[in-house]
């Protein structure tokens, strides 16, 4: 009889022994692939994650550079980044999509309408946040943090010439019974000879539903940046009519209120960053720097890393653990079938061949034991492993910097990261999960089956039969 068919003969002669090396193994196969598969996933998110999300940075003020730079020259007056600049970074092949937004204050709907900003403290007065837009296409319906609900988004000349159009939020259109067509009126400084606050009409061209977005910019107003610079300025100018401010309160005035933009790039690919920021580094001004949100793919993919690096020890621990708990048990069921091996040994059966009867046994059983665990194990990682991401970005959103509320990239913290992060993170059994798996476990067995083969090598058949031990 072949080698083969005794190591089969031997599995159905001995159930209880073959069940325990099956559950021994089916219980550290669960754990083996649970790891797998949780870290396949994380790499293959990673990769997905990639292609799903763009870096999101910004020009932002470099306090340190400034403070250095200031030192060297007290009287270093700060200079703002000219449109021209923001546009020729805007072409750069390196980016996707490109914008920057005026930043107005003082903005307010008219007597008589409301929106979900209202402050309790100032009844009847519902300051807007006010999105300046240059891009008629308008980045954040492109990136998908606002759905268009009806109406449509400007036109080159509605950007460019001075048109008072607007998209608004889905909520302040139900709340004030509007829709595409109608006039919605803001308030934004004082008109001195109406003896009353400046009122500018928009027409609303579209309504928009914020659909990851939150805070403040869940009901801004989407406008182009010329409008509101345009209510901006005759604000200022209306500051002249009072008899009572001077020229260097005018002025104090102006830079309190003076129009400023910030700016927002989609990259086109994670790998791009470094590049782009050398690019933009000879066009900034000293004190300038390259800010990126904290949605890049860098921060994003933080809790696949750290979810990778807990599982790659687990597996690591699983597979030392696997190999030591398998070679003693295996070990230990040779040491009660010495009589059996002596008399192989002593009819003339090889060595080897008594050792490719163990391990076609051990085979076997692992087989068994690797195809059912390998499924199970997949099942439990599943919940196991979303629960770990779900705290791990809770934890790391926690420790997330902020940019300030008033930035163009501040709506792109965290929700479109956590978003994407979710739907790229799926556990599923595919081809490379089955065949790394079934190469771990199988190399963990051949690694445990060392332990016992030199067991067998060193027993002597004479000794063996006449109640002897090992040949020492």
């Amino acid at each position: 009889m072949s080698f083969a068919r005794r190591a089969i003969a031997s599995i159905i002669r001995k159930p209880g022994k073959t069940l325990i090396l099956l559950v021994i193994i089916f219980v550290l196969g669960n754990i083996i692939a649970g790891a797998v598969s949780i870290r396949q996933a994380a790499t293959n998110a990673q990769v997905l994650l990639r292609t799903k999300m763009s870096p999101v940075v910004s020009l932002g003020f470099d306090n340190e550079k400034y403070a250095a730079l200031w030192e060297q020259n007290p009287a270093l007056e700060i200079e703002d980044i000219a449109l021209e600049t923001l546009e020729k970074i805007g072409v750069s092949p390196y980016v996707k999509y490109f914008d920057y937004s005026a930043k107005v204050i003082g903005i307010s709907l008219s007597s008589g309408f409301s929106s979900s900003s209202e402050d309790p403290t100032l009844p009847g007065i519902s300051f807007i946040n006010a999105i300046g837009v240059n891009n008629p296409e308008i980045v954040d319906l492109k990136e998908g943090l606002i759905q268009l609900v009806s109406g449509r988004v400007f036109t080159e000349q509605e950007i460019k010439n001075l048109t008072y159009v607007a998209l608004i939020p889905q909520e302040m259109a139900e709340k004030n019974n509007l829709s595409v067509g109608s006039v919605i009126p803001f308030e934004c400084g004082f008109d001195t000879e109406a003896e009353k606050p400046r009122t500018f009409d928009f027409e609303i061209i579209g309504i928009y539903r914020a659909k990851i977005m939150e805070g403040e910019f869940r009901d801004g107003i989407y406008a182009p940046n010329r409008a509101l610079n345009e209510m901006n300025e005759m604000a200022n100018n209306e500051v002249l009519k009072d008899p009572n401010v001077t020229e260097s309160d005018y002025q104090s005035i102006l830079e309190t209120f003076k129009i400023y933009y910030t700016t927002l790039f989609i990259l086109n690919d994670p790998t791009d960053l470094n590049a782009f920021r050398e690019e933009v580094a000879t066009l900034l001004p000293a004190y300038y720097t390259v800010t990126v949100a904290s949605n890049s793919l860098e921060k994003s993919a933080a809790p696949l890393q750290s979810i990778r690096e807990i599982v790659t020890l687990v597996l690591c621990v699983a597979v030392v653990a696997a190999v030591l708990t398998m070679s003693l048990l295996i070990t230990l069921f040779l040491r009660d079938r010495r009589q059996e091996i002596g008399i192989y040994l002593s009819l003339g059966e090889r060595k080897f061949k008594v050792a490719g009867q163990i391990l076609v046994e051990i085979a076997v059983i692992a087989l068994m034991a690797i195809t059912l665990s390998l499924f199970t194990g997949n099942l439990l990682s599943g919940a196991i492993s979303e629960q770990m991401l779900t705290d791990q970005m809770a934890a790391d959103q926690a420790n997330v910097g902020q940019y300030s509320p008033g930035d163009y990239a501040y709506r792109y913290q965290g929700a479109t990261a956590t978003e994407q992060l979710a739907e790229s993170y799926t556990t599923s059994l595919d081809t490379t999960i089955v065949l790394l798996f079934y190469i771990i476990g199988f190399v963990t067995v051949c690694v445990s089956v060392l332990l016992p083969i030199f067991y067998i090598t060193r027993l002597n058949p004479k000794k063996i039969l006449m109640g002897g031990e090992l040949e020492l």
